[in-house]
């Protein structure tokens, strides 16, 4: 009993403790991918991949990508109806601001249905790497989701497990998976991959062709699209169980299939382990020495099987993994304790041993043979011992190169180096990192080889050559061909620096040149100088004769450009029809004015493409380096403002940066960051001017006007602050703001006071004017009757159906619609007719030298007796003085507005003014 129980004892510590170091988990994984490959699954069918592919690059012919094609693919995807679009791709740097704008653009015009990745990186190897948290940047960031992509592989490099989340910066990011599957982010939580999901199963398009319109809507509509890299050159890819090695943007989607599907893999914990081990351990000491050691066996072997059986139903059913692999190692000991107690074990090492002599060299034979990579075998006597077959493909021989000498049947450097190996004493040169060997075969072909040597000792019966008894050397030479993954990274690298339409360098050798002229710690600058220059009406070409003429006048002006520059110079193409050239040296600003005279001179003259003649002209910024420049970014922005001035200058000219031109840039810049504080801090507010009936001189309403309080300026003008705020994405926000409070203020007041409030076009077509006027006039309680809603002309830019419709169904709530600024623009008469116009304001402008002026009474009693008949309200703005107001009382105008009746003003002055005209009888003037 004392022999079992000791027994039972190893056969349930030794697992323990092998579990406990570690030992088994490679065991573990092995069975935990055997259980997933049992029982497949079929992926939902909700999630597509738009692969990143070779296809697409060489299509697109650039690289990196200019974010403007993410930007045409997001429209793209919406347009086909896709639910969800995830970009595992990196956007945590600038690009160019075009670029950057125009995916800004379409993150907006997607309304929060793209999802951004962020993930942890380490910049260097080794424990002390301090990991770094890559964002998208916050233009793009606050316009999408964010989502972790951050992959943690396994000691054995394989990927198994996903977070939940992630915290950086104290901020909790979820991780894709969890947010494309609709789960929590849980920080510091992670859950095993179910790869029994077959993912190579999961719909995949590549990118170029959603761009070329050449995927049908059903594979997309209503889905979730997960965007990545799949061309090998861009080396996005990871191992795992089963599946081999797959892309990112492949790995995120098996782990958003396994939360999808509730498949998100737990282990069983060790008690479970631990009681499996005791059942085990209890068997053994009951049963050793009480049955036949072979029906033991037998029975251990079923265990076994039955184990993972049940393991694998577990797994399949439930999502639990069980811990095998200690139960396993439990039943071997048990055997092993049989055998050992049965078993003669010398005889039994003699006939491993004979085995082992009679099969070894056959075994690594076929081993070498069947090796994926060319694989050759040399003894110290220079006779190959061994080839794999890949081996003499490769290397274009027709027959097998065993039996033959290393010297004449391997290429030169590959002899040399495994002679080398064998004969020189310390001799390691190819035995720490592969060599690149450029090779062409017999047939004339070029290829690009990869090798390793290695050096071994082997056993021998005899004594070697080399006088080690029982011992000799023997040099293995592993080789691969990677002429292709040499040659795509090569044109990867073309493209990542040169302009594929013009074949020009691109932005990024201009930076690179540019920084040539800073010392290392930027306190000095080489004498250089840049010209930025663009083509005045380049659009119009596209629009007019179509992007094949447009592409071709490109290159057309970037060789005439190019003749132009003196030989030290570099002209680069920034994207679009914007080019810069460098100079440096001694004469850098003659130079670059000289170049910008005759860049403009003959960007003038006529072009003959394609039978089209083409005719435009050119802009261009000239600066030059100084000490005050941080870099190459500082010096390429002040040409790139010189150029936009040049540009508001009316073109066809250049200019020269000036300091100064800096302070209206700042002063903008400050007023944007200036305008979100003024709304987060209350210094927005809305006056009212007095709108008079001019009848009996009666105040029937107010027009809303928004001023600016700022705390440093005063009260600011909205002629300052709202184009900037239509800019930068404001107006909306601030637009509703305005129409809330003034319609909350007014609905207070005593009288039936009707309210006019201005909507911007910007704010129109970013807005459903007629739900946010709903939305208002419920929440504030003001009738709708009491609400005029002013446009201006400019709003009829836009698509006149939209329009339409909007105007319908504001006007179908009962609020009045007036068009602002009538007179000023051309076709007034023609909106009046087709739009649901209820009041029409006059401009100042025609009210300002009545009735001195013919021609403007003229046209005011016009518009007065159209209004009349059209049964229009009529309002004349600018009404400074009694005589004017006579007239337009004695013309038919009802109401009126301007300085004689009161400037706009604080609703407290409003109100006094409202009550003092009820207490004086319903006449606002004694």
């Amino acid at each position: 009993m004392l022999r079992n129980a000791v027994a039972a004892a190893l056969i349930i510590l030794a697992p323990l403790a092998a579990e406990w170091s570690g030992t088994l988990r490679p065991v573990e994984h092995e069975l935990d991918a055997l259980h997933m490959a049992v029982a497949p699954r079929a992926p939902t069918g909700k999630l597509v991949i738009v692969d990143i592919d070779a296809k697409s690059i060489a299509a697109i012919g650039t690289w990196p990508w200019p974010r403007r094609v993410y930007g045409n693919l997001i429209d793209r995807l919406r347009g086909l109806g896709v639910s969800q679009i995830a970009f595992d791709v990196d956007f945590s740097a600038l690009s160019n601001e075009a670029d950057d704008a125009a995916f800004e653009a379409a993150l907006k015009r997607a309304g929060g249905s793209v999802i951004l990745a962020a993930f942890v990186q380490k910049l260097t190897a080794g424990a002390d790497a301090v990991p770094v948290y890559n964002r998208p940047l916050d233009r793009f960031a606050s316009n999408a989701w964010m989502a972790s992509v951050t992959v943690r592989q396994d000691s054995d490099g394989l990927v198994r497990r996903s977070p939940y989340g992630i915290i950086t910066d104290g901020q909790v990011v979820p991780s894709m998976p969890a947010l494309l599957a609709g789960g929590l982010a849980q920080p510091g939580r992670d859950f095993g991959i179910d790869f029994s999901i077959d993912v190579s199963a999961i719909d995949r398009i590549s990118l170029i062709d959603v761009l070329d319109g050449a995927v049908a809507p059903v594979r997309l509509a209503g889905k979730t699209v997960i965007v990545g890299a799949q061309a090998v050159e861009l080396r996005d890819f990871f191992a795992v169980p089963n599946a081999g090695t797959i892309s990112g943007a492949l790995l995120q989607a098996a782990a958003t299939e396994t939360l999808m599907q509730h498949r998100a893999l737990e282990p069983t914990n060790l008690g479970v382990a631990l009681a499996g081990l005791l059942l085990i351990g209890l068997a053994a000491f009951l049963a050793i020495g009480r049955a036949r050691w072979w029906l033991a066996i037998a029975a251990l072997m079923a265990a076994g099987l039955i184990v993972e059986a049940v393991a694998a139903y577990v797994q399949a059913r439930y999502a639990l993994v069980v811990s095998t692999a200690p139960w396993h190692l439990a039943l071997a000991v048990y055997a092993v304790i049989v055998l050992v107690s049965e078993i003669d074990f010398g005889v039994l090492l003699e006939r491993m041993w004979r085995a082992r002599a009679s099969n070894a060299e056959a075994l690594l034979g076929q081993v070498v043979a069947d090796n994926f990579a060319g694989v050759v075998v040399v003894d110290k006597e220079g006779l190959i011992r061994a080839a794999s077959r890949s081996a003499s493909t490769l290397l274009g021989w027709p027959n097998a190169l065993a039996g033959l000498n290393a010297r004449t049947a391997l290429p030169g450097e590959f002899a040399s180096s495994i002679e080398a190996v064998l004969t020189v004493p310390g001799y390691d040169r190819c035995t720490r990192h592969p060599v690149v060997f450029d090779f062409r075969r017999a047939s004339g072909e070029r290829r690009i080889f990869e090798y390793i040597v290695t050096v071994s000792e082997v056993d021998n019966e005899t004594a070697g050559a080399d006088g080690a008894p029982g011992r000799y050397k023997v040099a293995c030479l592993t080789f691969t061909d990677v002429t292709e993954q040499r040659t795509s990274e090569v044109r990867i690298e073309r493209m990542a620096r040169f302009d594929s339409l013009t074949e020009l360098p691109n932005r990024n050798q201009l930076i690179e040149r540019l920084e040539a002229a800073f010392t290392s710690d930027k306190t000095a600058v080489r004498a250089s100088a840049i010209v930025c220059f663009d083509l005045d009406g380049f659009k119009n070409v596209n629009d007019t004769l179509g992007h094949n003429i447009g592409d071709l006048l490109l290159r057309t002006v970037a060789a005439r450009s190019a003749a132009l520059l003196p030989a030290d110079a570099m002209l680069a193409r920034l994207g679009g029809d914007e080019f810069a050239a460098v100079f440096s040296g001694q004469s850098v600003r003659s130079e670059a004015l000289e170049f910008a005279t005759r860049v403009i001179a003959v960007a003038g003259q006529p072009f003959q493409l394609s039978g089209h003649q083409v005719i435009v002209s050119a802009s261009a910024g000239v600066a030059l380096a100084d000490s005050r420049d941080k870099g190459a970014d500082d010096v390429l922005k002040r040409a790139d403002v010189a150029l936009h001035r040049a540009k508001s200058n009316g073109g066809n000219g250049y200019t020269v940066f000036d300091r100064s031109m800096l302070q209206s840039i700042v002063e903008r810049q400050r007023m944007e960051f200036d305008l979100w504080q003024a709304l987060e801090r209350g210094e927005f507010e809305v006056w009212y001017q007095p709108q008079i009936d001019l009848e009996d001189d009666r105040l029937v309403g107010v027009e809303a006007l928004l001023r600016w309080r700022h705390p440093e300026r005063g009260i600011v003008s909205p002629a300052e602050f709202v184009p900037v705020a239509e800019a930068i994405g404001m107006i909306h926000v601030l637009g509703r703001w305005v129409l809330d409070t003034a319609c909350r203020q007014v609905a207070n007041w005593p009288g039936d006071i009707r309210l006019a409030v201005n909507v911007s076009s910007v704010q129109f077509v970013r807005s459903d004017m007629a739900e946010v006027v709903s939305e208002v006039l419920a929440s504030s309680g003001l009738p709708a009757g009491q609400l005029d809603i002013e446009i201006t002309e400019s709003l009829f830019i836009q698509p006149g159906e939209k329009v339409l419709e909007t105007l319908s169904k504001v006007r179908a709530l009962g609020v009045g619609v007036a068009l602002d600024d009538f007179g000023t623009g051309y076709s007034s008469l023609s909106y009046i007719q087709r739009f649901p116009i209820t009041k029409i304001k006059l401009d100042r402008s025609f009210v300002a030298d009545l009735p001195v002026n013919a021609d403007s009474a003229a046209i005011v009693r016009a518009v007065a007796s159209l209004a009349r008949d059209l049964r229009l309200r009529l309002n004349a703005e600018g009404v400074e003085n009694a005589t004017q107001a006579a007239f337009l009382r004695q013309v038919g105008v009802a109401e009126v507005q301007g300085y004689l009746y009161g400037v706009p003003q604080p609703a407290a002055d409003l109100v006094r003014l409202l009550e003092r005209q009820m207490e004086n009888g319903r006449r606002l003037r004694a």
